[in-house]
């Protein structure tokens, strides 16, 4: 469909994408402009087919039912409309397969989209719904830093488990487990779970585990991959990451199906208990190697840009069909990415055996003075963002709060101080080298019997972020360059010919990007130290938006040579 075309009462601005049976467009409403959504309908070719009109109606039926913060909504389902559609919230935000592309993703971002992820997958599994998938280009992040599940074009649920041709499976083979080529034997639970475990292996080393290798005909590709995931071990993102998150990847990746994580409410249950931060590894020293002794290590390949990514204002609830193309299996209905092999290597120095350990010995617990009793407390945040990660101290025992509220059973009397910290990467609070855009704060406990019920006020700022480009208005002799701007995923409005703003950005490290002409993604920052090509100048500024808020001007000035 074209821009201007109407489904139903919606009018097409722009195709976001594609999968399963159907496109997906980004409409507004016919009525009122301010009205926006992701509409879905069965592609033009296959309303004929009536495999594929029940597929349709089949998810349209299950995505209707879905009421979860980490799923996409559905507002409405016309099976009966010409052509039949499924209307969606519109989310504005980036997949994690364009996060993917920028490198690896520090381990408290994946952690908590993982976390994310997990709870949407025990909710589904829980309603007897199963994805069948899951990959990078189908989970998007939004502008409250929320993940949410989209595409269930290839769904099941209880009541139908398999709703395409006997023997035949779709998806994406770069996720799919290693029985995949064995219908009788794929069971859906376990496609969903594994698929979660390469997601995040991919997310923090920055590569793609199966990589297709883009040489001779697709279905061969296709097998050799398969192959390769039948002899392949479990996955392991290594030693610079915590050794939870290592066997967690580890048992959803195994190659025999026993060995893994049985359900999504084990995997939701490992994940929370998933550290914090990752923890700085103490490495061991040896004797020095000698000259003969050289080693050198291969570096892992970064995630090929394949393609550029898509413009902030056309984020779309599913992938481009464009997206890789080179490794998009066609004839099979499958999507598979394309991207740099994997180097791996290891070098050692042999050390002398450790010493044998030495019996521990149990520490005898003191009991407290008769004077030192317990009490629960209770702590409610107000006035900060649900996704910022919010802890309190209370007494050398930090607890991590949930929905506000942070709760600890027995605190005792002589502690009179809580402690709080919330935002992003703000491991150093509080103290000097607690970052701007972090909060933190004390609070008094007062001392007496029963629960203590406190109330923590952020008042995090939500800044304005505007870019000024005093060239472009210069220019008067010159033809005047289009200039887009973006704050990270988000699109920023345009204030007249040469500046864009964007308000309520949450406190944290932001980076802007500005286009000033004709420019591709593999220009992007290209000005002034790249060579930008010709009627294109892009620039990459970081800003921070500090917690307490206030106005930000990122001043660019570029000459249009």
């Amino acid at each position: 469909m074209e821009e201007g075309d109407r489904i139903d009462g919606w009018v097409v601005e722009a195709r976001l994408g594609a999968g399963g049976m159907g496109s997906v467009y980004r409409c507004r409403s016919a009525a009122t402009d301010r009205i926006v959504a992701a509409i879905k309908v069965l592609e033009v070719n296959l309303r004929q087919n009536p495999e594929a009109g029940e597929r349709f109606v089949r998810e349209a039926a299950i995505v209707a039912g879905l009421d979860h913060p980490n799923i996409v909504r559905v507002r409405n389902v016309r099976t009966e409309a010409d052509p039949p559609y499924i209307e969606m919230d519109f989310v504005e935000g980036r997949s994690l397969d364009a996060l993917a592309r920028q490198g690896p993703m520090p381990y408290v971002v994946a952690r908590r989209y993982l976390l994310q992820v997990a709870d949407a997958l025990a909710y589904l599994h829980a309603r007897g719904v199963r994805h069948r998938d899951l990959k990078p280009a189908n989970v998007l992040v939004d502008a409250q830093d929320r993940v949410k599940l989209v595409d269930f074009g290839l769904a099941t649920d209880s009541s139908m488990e398999r709703i395409t041709q006997e023997g035949i499976s779709f998806g994406t083979v770069s996720y799919a487990p290693p029985e995949w080529m064995d219908p009788d034997r794929l069971d859906p639970v376990q496609w969903d779970l594994y698929a979660v475990g390469v997601i995040f292996h991919e997310l923090v080393t920055g590569t793609v585990a199966f990589p297709m290798s883009g040489e001779g005909p697709l279905k061969k590709q296709l097998l050799q991959v398969m192959m390769r995931k039948q002899t392949s071990p479990p996955l392991d993102p290594g030693e610079s990451f915590p050794d939870e998150l290592r066997e967690l990847i580890h048992d959803l990746t195994c190659l025999d199906i026993e060995d893994r994580i049985p359900d999504a409410n084990v995997l939701l249950d490992r994940v929370r208990k998933l550290p914090e931060a990752s923890r700085p590894r103490e490495v061991p020293t040896g004797p020095e190697p000698s000259a003969g002794d050289e080693a050198t290590v291969p570096v892992p390949e970064r995630r090929e840009e394949a393609t550029p990514s898509p413009p902030p204002s056309e984020v779309a609830t599913l992938p481009p069909t464009t997206s890789r193309a080179s490794a998009v299996v066609a004839a099979l209905g499958l999507s598979v990415l394309g991207a740099a092999m994997i180097g791996a290597g290891a070098w050692w120095t042999m050390l002398p055996p450790p010493p044998p350990p030495t019996r521990p010995v149990a520490p005898v617990p003191l009991p407290l003075p008769e004077s030192v009793t317990t009490r629960p407390v209770v702590v409610r945040f107000t006035g900060i963002p649900e996704s910022f990660p919010t802890r309190v101290t209370i007494g050398g025992r930090t607890v991590e709060a949930v929905d506000g509220v942070a709760r600890f059973d027995a605190v005792t009397t002589k502690d009179t101080e809580a402690v709080w910290v919330s935002g992003h990467d703000c491991e150093e609070c509080p103290g000097d080298a607690c970052p701007s855009w972090c909060g933190s704060g004390r609070m008094p406990v007062q001392a007496g019997e029963g629960k203590a019920e406190l109330t923590a006020i952020g008042g995090s700022g939500r800044g304005t972020v505007v870019v000024k480009v005093p060239a472009i208005a210069a220019s008067k002799k010159k033809k005047r360059w289009p200039l887009a701007a973006r704050l990270d995923s988000y699109a920023m409005t345009p204030e007249g010919a040469s500046s864009a703003s964007l308000s309520t950005v949450l406190p944290g490290r932001h980076h802007v990007f500005v286009d000033i002409g004709s420019c591709s993604e593999e220009h992007r920052g290209c000005w002034p130290d790249g060579k930008c090509p010709d009627k294109c100048r892009s620039v990459v500024r970081e800003v921070v938006v500090p917690w307490e808020g206030g106005r930000r001007v990122e001043s660019i000035s570029v000459v249009l040579d």
